[in-house]
């Protein structure tokens, strides 16, 4: 009683089973502890833990290595009779599974009978001469696996665990085995195929030598330092790859490294390094010309092929692939001398400017030029890729006509032209790009019937040609084109575009213009024509295609102002008419036009200052001829009589200056003429020669 109730016993058999009783004996009696469980096993101590690793040296064997615990391989340590070692390599964390003996147990059965490269399992047993080390094989090459090391020991406590990290060993890759290829401003490292997996290419090229390239992190360092203009790193891909921006006509030194995790192997390039890249080749720079039969290349500047090179010009019909690989020993296969295709080949020092001649006209012809240099060649870029051989025809000059078997004949004297083909169309309604239908002696859209008609008139035949079966009065769009071969196209420009079949057209007016005060006087004897219209028009801004904007009492792109007007004179009105409210002084462009059935015909357009004319007859002093010409009453205040003078003769006006004011018809009674519309003044009046002044007051 009094003591400590703790004991401890010693000397016992270890890994046995005890029963173990605590009994408590007072005056009352006794009190026995009651254990669960009853018995208790006595553990050994349990092993201490490892300290393996991997063999650095020598390297490990590709997909493997070797493990071991100790000073090395050989002086490895031994294992303990009771103990054994349980050596696990895994691609992925297993630790979880490790943490007492039935995981342990189950762990190593499974691995044991899995034996991949994703996992694998080795169990060395103690004893004397059992030594910790293992090796492994077919593994990945170069991969970093789990490793663990499992120490266990009968009647220990638990499982001793190491876990670290190993990689594999993988061999040294192969050399890379490029070919070299240098260019103006390039160099180019060619090697068919993708780099190998695992594996990284360094390419170089340097202006002087490297040598510090001994090493993965050395070349790492190098192509880090040298940039890209210099160094190029290819990972995965394709191994070709081409430097760009170098300087031309420099040698470089070029370097080409294979590395892994097993180490790095570099490729000799002996004689070929340093490899020099060629000056810059410069491509043709040609204009092109068609001539009679031929084409001209006229070169800029227009001087002698350049020292060390040759030119290739080439014409062909057909388009000709990879042209600049097809040029070289003064030949271009495929390519002959006929209309077909011909080349030239134009020696160093030799003028750069060529011609060619005998080809089809109006045939197009892809065109090249391309200048070499050794294994060097520069094509031009032509655009467009073709050109039309010879010159275009001179465009039909037909006059257009109505004829009574509702038609129109189109007339031109003489043949067409050698080589050359006339296609003619009336067409009721208009055509367009009417030049890209005609070809192959047919034009799209247009058949042979009262709608639309065409003639193909071959070389040689009489140009003249006659429609017929039209409809009588209809209007019809016409056009006339020459052409040469299947290109070269030449349209007449009809004005106006339409003509009515059946029907004449009309006469162009003849109107004498004269200036009034603020205005002018077209002056023209008689009434507009039966089935005619007359369309006067004046314009301080010249019209063009005046032909095409009249029409249906209109004339297009005029209003009624001082800047211009027009007078639509219908069928059996006076042709005559004036214009007022015009600025004086100003010049105003002139026309008249008639019209029947859509046909139209334009008086030679003019111009004329309103209030003024545009020109001065000096004549007019010191020629008057009063003896012959009698003039009354003088001053008058308007009607004026004239000696002599006939009903529906004409005189001419001019100013006290001499300016032409117009011509007037006596037209009155005595034969006599109304001028009170001029200011009050001193005017010359001109008939038949004879000439006399007068004053109107």
């Amino acid at each position: 009683p009094g003591e400590v109730g703790n004991h401890i016993f010693d000397n016992l058999v270890q890994g046995t089973d005890y029963y173990v009783y605590a009994v408590a004996v007072g005056p009352g009696g006794r009190t026995a502890q009651s254990f669960v469980p009853p018995t208790y096993r006595l553990f050994l101590a349990p092993p201490l833990k490892t300290d393996y690793e991997r063999e650095g040296s020598p390297a490990p064997a590709h997909g493997g290595f070797r493990l071991f615990y100790g000073v090395d391989w050989g002086s490895a340590q031994s294992i303990p009779d009771a103990e054994r070692h349980h050596i696990i390599v895994s691609k992925t964390d297993i630790s979880s599974r490790l943490d007492n003996f039935n995981n342990v147990a189950d762990a190593v059965a499974e691995f044991g009978l899995t034996d991949n490269e994703d996992v694998k399992v080795e169990t060395i047993v103690g004893g004397s001469s059992a030594k910790a080390r293992a090796s492994f094989s077919g593994l990945t090459p170069g991969f970093n696996y789990y490793v663990y090391v499992v120490a266990v020991k009968e009647y220990a406590p638990y499982p001793v665990l190491q876990d670290f990290r190993a990689r594999t060993g993988i061999n040294v890759p192969a050399a890379p085995s490029y070919t070299l290829s240098s260019d103006h401003q390039s160099i180019t490292f060619t090697q068919n195929g993708n780099v190998p997996a695992g594996e990284i290419y360094y390419l170089f090229v340097s202006k002087s030598p490297l040598s510090n390239l001994g090493s993965g992190e050395a070349v790492e360092d190098a192509a880090i330092e040298i940039g890209g203009t210099g160094s190029h790193k290819i990972t995965n891909g394709a191994r070709t790859y081409t430097f760009t921006s170098l300087d031309a006509e420099t040698e470089y030194y070029v370097y080409a490294v294979a590395v892994n995790d097993g180490g790095l192997n570099s490729q000799d390039f002996g004689p070929d390094s340093p490899i020099r890249t060629t000056g810059v080749l410069i491509s043709p720079n040609y204009s092109l010309r068609s001539i009679r039969s031929g084409l001209r290349f006229t070169h800029d500047p227009d001087d002698n092929v350049p020292a060390g090179e040759t030119y290739y010009v080439v014409v062909s019909k057909t388009a000709i692939a990879n042209i600049s690989d097809r040029v070289g020993s003064n030949r271009v296969p495929g390519v002959g001398d006929d209309s077909d295709g011909k080349f030239a080949v134009i020696a160093s020092g030799d003028p750069r400017s060529v011609q060619f001649t005998g080809l089809d006209e109006g045939e197009g012809y892809y065109v090249y030029a391309i200048s070499v240099k050794g294994e060097d060649k520069a094509p031009q870029n032509f655009k467009p890729a073709r050109a039309v051989a010879g010159l275009p025809p001179s465009a039909p000059d037909y006059r257009l006509s109505s004829i009574s078997e509702a038609g129109l004949r189109f007339t031109q004297l003489g043949n067409v032209p050698a080589g050359e083909t006339y296609y003619v169309i009336v067409s009721k309604s208009p055509i367009s790009n009417a030049s890209d239908r005609v070809g192959s002696n047919r034009v799209t859209g247009v058949g042979n019937d009262a709608d639309g008609k065409f003639a193909v008139i071959a070389s040689g035949r009489s140009r003249s040609v006659e429609f017929t079966g039209l409809t009588a009065g209809a209007s019809y769009y016409v056009y006339a084109i020459s052409v040469k071969g299947s290109l070269l196209k030449t349209p007449q420009v009809f004005s106006p575009s339409r003509y009515s079949a059946g029907s004449s057209a009309p006469s162009a007016p003849d109107y004498r213009l004269s200036s009034i005060s603020g205005g002018l006087r077209f002056t023209q004897l008689g009434n507009v024509p039966a089935g005619e219209t007359y369309y006067v028009i004046v314009s301080k801004t010249a019209i063009a295609n005046i032909l095409d904007r009249v029409g249906f009492d209109t004339v297009s792109g005029v209003g009624n102002d001082s800047s211009g007007k027009f007078a639509v004179i219908s069928s059996g009105d006076p042709r005559s008419v004036e214009f007022s409210g015009l600025t004086p002084g100003v010049f105003y462009y002139i026309y008249a036009v008639s019209e029947k059935d859509e046909l139209k015909a334009q008086q030679d357009p003019s111009r004329y200052a309103a209030g003024s004319s545009s020109s001065v007859d000096r004549s007019v002093y010191g020629s008057l001829s009063a003896g012959s010409l009698v003039v009354y009453p003088n001053p008058s205040p308007g009607v004026v009589y004239i000696s002599g003078a006939n009903p529906g003769d004409v005189i001419d006006v001019y100013s006290s200056s001499g300016v032409f004011l117009g011509s007037y018809e006596l037209s009155l009674p005595g034969g006599s003429v109304d001028l009170s519309a001029l200011d009050a003044g001193l005017y010359i009046l001109e008939l038949n020669g004879s000439r006399h002044r007068v004053i109107i007051d």
